[in-house]
């Protein structure tokens, strides 16, 4: 089973020039069990530039405390204002 979350705000501490949205489709629950048995907590994993003009030279880092999950950078080019990029897992 899986939840939908289509807004995840970033930290306080990050200043965004431009506003993005990171659109995720998560597992319910994970323990270390499903860990253990491979089933994947991320379903699917996007970000959109809700902003009016393009940004360029994006990072995003995906990490877990405890460590459940790989860590995972993705480096996207550029994302045009109101496109949204869909992230292979």
């Amino acid at each position: 089973m899986q939840d939908d979350i289509p807004f995840l705000a970033p930290p306080d501490s990050i200043a965004i020039a431009s506003p993005r949205i990171l659109h995720a489709a998560l597992a319910t629950k994970v323990n270390f069990a499903t860990a253990q048995n491979g089933v994947a907590a991320i379903k699917q994993l996007g970000i959109e530039n809700a902003g009016t003009e393009m940004i360029e030279r994006v990072r995003l880092t995906l990490s877990a405390r405890p460590a459940l999950l790989r860590d995972k950078t993705w480096t996207i080019d550029r994302i045009a204002a109101g496109i949204p990029c869909a992230l292979a897992i």
